[in-house]
């Protein structure tokens, strides 16, 4: 627990108006949180500047628990359990038991997302040993008490614990909370026991229990996590189709957020032109308002329109609608790029916290050390103990806050998108930059930034041209293999071999139509390779005029790679290759060209065939 003594001088008066200012900075926060988290993290460290001046330890542990509560906002749990643990100590220290017991809640909560079953499981247990019966906060409790008992595979007490919770809802005649314990009732059914029939039946349940309005998404989670499960289960796409059709039919009978019926007729759109039926995509998706939708989902309302309208042979429409989803994944990497920069400076905010901690600590040490002089020698040698001991743990506190903080930012990488690239690249950069900087190694980080911010210019700007020089094409591929080579210099190697022959800068070519190839080569075929591998990019003049582009790798193979796989790779489809062979016929199709793309293992009797990707593109 951290005290402090009010300051010399302060009156009663002066103390209750410090009161105020700090209060209400906090509140000026909390209203912005949703809106301006980084000027909410400037006011909570004003406040609790003045809260640790003062000695407020009940208004520092609220500044705590409101700096963790805005560390999950950003998705950075251990950061935020460090603060709700810091406020439990000092709401314990103060014998306040349903602040304890709130904090225990939150504490929970952040265990269950970082998926740690067994101490979530002791906070809930905890905080259900503070709180009365009939509290609403022990409803909380004991479903995340349920939810951390399904986490560890218990289905025998966390069905208990969610058949209480459903009778008590019910009499309460909370229905959405009813309609959420069923999807969870679904969920542990088909995680922790197999028990499809079950997991369906409650799922129905959960659907009927909603009430006729929804006002917010998040309250719908748990019942889309349920379906999601579901369909993963689904043994034949019909069984997904009836799934997904009686759902969205129940769901159009109730007043819901756009965005929950919109992604519903999508995933039935989806599953509709996997199974051939493009007419039922057409209707899947007929005359939806998307104006008001987010960026993500509009961006796959739009690609799938574009398929729909491709496999109609009316590429118009399709090259529309493709406009559209390029437009939508540019706005959405507009706000990843701004939330991004957000968690940054948020978490440099961070740093400040700390500092100020640690300047409370030694001042308050200071203070002790001076009340101290009065008093004879030996009472002086124990206060210079305490100092010492107060230094140290100031010192040790802000290590290992440094420590979940230098793991946070590893997580960074995971906000960033961009529709004409692979994520995993944005992604994986990010954590070369976050690696370079944690080596102190600022020029190699600067220099790699530096490269990696020209590559995104060239692709937002070549992403809005039908063709771009092959000299500007060539230039884009050589930045790009040159920052993931910075990445796996020690698994390949690779070589950029244009003909003289080729005028570079009248020869034109569709942009980032050859990226994803050379990506799938890396990540597919060479990352996998035991030893060194080699990535070559030849870029020819055919006696016909025609230009021959062949990209050849000496990896694993597309099959060996396909068993590499984990799991989660196997079960998500993608719809990459398949993209560029759409986009390569849309090309031909509107631009009368005659590109042609052939992928074929290089040495088909080799134990590594290796593979090669040949790209015939005429003059433009």
């Amino acid at each position: 627990m951290l005290t402090a003594s009010v300051v010399w001088g302060q009156t009663e008066g002066a103390r209750v108006y410090t009161r105020r200012v700090d209060s209400s900075r906090l509140e000026r926060a909390r209203v912005r949180r949703q809106h301006n988290s980084t000027e909410a993290i400037r006011l909570v460290k004003e406040s609790l500047a003045q809260s640790l001046r003062a000695g407020k330890t009940s208004q520092t542990a609220e500044e705590y628990t409101f700096l963790g509560e805005l560390y999950a906002d950003i998705d950075q749990p251990a950061l935020a359990l460090l603060r709700y643990e810091e406020a439990l100590a000092m709401w314990t220290a103060l014998a306040r038991l349903r602040k304890q017991a709130e904090t225990l809640d939150r504490i929970g909560r952040t265990h269950l997302a970082l998926g740690r079953s067994a101490p979530a499981k002791q906070s809930y247990e905890a905080c259900l040993a503070l709180v009365q019966e009939g509290d609403a906060l022990m409803l909380k409790c004991q479903e995340g008490l349920a939810d951390a008992q399904r986490m560890a595979g218990r289905f025998a007490q966390s069905d208990t614990l969610y058949q209480a919770l459903n009778f008590q809802f019910g009499a309460q005649g909370d229905s959405l909370g009813v309609s959420r314990i069923y999807a969870k009732q679904s969920q542990n059914y088909l995680q922790n026991v197999g028990d499809l029939s079950n997991a369906n039946l409650h799922f129905v349940n959960s659907i009927r229990s909603l009430p006729s309005e929804v006002d917010e998404y998040a309250a719908y989670r748990s019942v889309e996590e349920a379906n999601a499960a579901l369909l993963d289960s689904a043994a034949t796409i019909e069984d997904q189709l009836a799934l997904t059709q009686s759902t969205l039919r129940a769901l159009q009978t109730r007043r819901l957020p756009k965005v929950i019926t919109l992604r519903e007729r999508m995933r039935l759109a989806g599953l509709s032109i996997e199974r051939g039926d493009v007419t039922a995509a057409v209707e899947a998706l007929a005359e939806p308002d998307i104006e008001t939708i987010d960026a993500a989902t509009r961006a796959e309302f739009h690609r799938l329109s574009s398929s729909i309208s491709f496999r109609q042979n009316d590429f118009t429409a399709a090259a529309k609608a493709y406009e559209r989803y390029v437009a939508a994944n540019e706005e959405l990497l507009q706000e990843q790029t701004q939330a991004l920069a957000q968690q940054a400076t948020i978490l440099r905010e961070q740093s400040a916290v700390d500092l100020l901690m640690k300047d409370f600590l030694l001042r308050a040490s200071e203070q002790n050390l001076l009340k101290t002089q009065v008093r004879n020698q030996w009472i002086f040698i124990a206060l210079l103990g305490a100092l010492l001991a107060a230094v140290g743990i100031g010192l040790w506190s802000v290590r290992k806050q440094s420590v979940a903080r230098n793991r946070a930012n590893q997580l960074l990488r995971l906000k960033a998108l961009r529709a004409q690239m692979n994520p995993h690249f944005i992604f994986n950069a990010l954590t070369s930059i976050n690696n370079f900087i944690a080596k102190q190694d600022e020029r190699s980080a600067n220099r790699y930034l530096a490269d990696f911010s020209r590559l995104m210019r060239l692709v937002l700007q070549y992403s809005e041209r039908d063709f771009v020089s092959l000299e500007e094409e060539v230039e884009l591929l050589t930045l790009y293999l040159k920052l993931e080579h910075a990445r796996f210099g020690d698994q390949f190697d690779y070589t950029i071999d244009v003909d003289e022959c080729i005028k570079r800068s009248e020869a034109l070519v569709a942009p980032m139509l050859l990226q994803p190839l050379l990506e799938n080569a890396i990540w597919h075929g060479l990352r996998y390779k035991s030893a060194k591998g080699r990535l070559t990019l030849t870029i020819a003049q055919t006696s016909a005029g025609e230009v021959c582009i062949v990209i050849l790798d000496d990896g694993v193979g597309r099959a060996r790679s396909q068993a590499l796989k984990t799991k989660h790779q196997t079960h998500y489809r993608s719809t990459g290759l398949d993209n560029i062979r759409e986009r390569v016929a849309l090309l031909n199709e509107r631009f009368g060209l005659a590109y042609e793309l052939t992928i074929a293992d290089a040495e088909p009797d080799a134990t590594e065939p290796g593979t090669l990707v040949t790209l015939t593109l005429a003059a433009v």
